[in-house]
């Protein structure tokens, strides 16, 4: 069965299935603060940092825009970097643990998806993306 992944054609649609995946996660986010229309501003009030309305805004920017490029496979490695950046920030500023030990809970969470982004940045979209019909990502 394994075997029957040496083919490019079928990395190729492993290669869809994970952007569509991983894309998901941030896109039903997204759609949530978008149809609640609340950006968690008040959570990031309370971390201290100012402008708290327009980061939230620029956060879900962030999100849909960076998960609907990455399951269109469109700029690819931009969209990623979009996701990446919104994802380092999330797991440091809100989800680090209060201490060392132990690491779990969402802050893990958010490192395996900086992981499976960054295995997306440097794999790239694959055949079946825009960046694929447009000559590249």
């Amino acid at each position: 069965m394994l075997d029957k992944l040496d083919g490019m054609e079928n990395n190729d649609k492993v290669l869809l299935i994970g952007r569509v995946l991983i894309a998901a996660v941030f896109f039903f986010g997204a759609l949530n603060w978008l149809f609640t229309m609340s950006p968690p501003i008040g959570f990031i009030a309370s971390k201290g940092l100012p402008a708290a309305a327009l980061l939230g805004w620029i956060a879900l920017v962030f999100k849909l825009g960076g998960s609907v490029m990455v399951i269109l496979g469109f700029k690819t490695r931009l969209a990623v970097l979009m996701l990446l950046v919104f994802t380092l920030i999330t797991a440091f500023l809100f989800q680090f643990p209060d201490s060392f030990w132990p690491l779990g809970g969402t802050f893990m969470k958010e490192l395996s998806m900086i992981g499976g982004l960054l295995v997306l940045m440097t794999t790239g979209p694959g055949k079946y993306s825009l960046d694929a019909k447009n000559g590249g990502s």
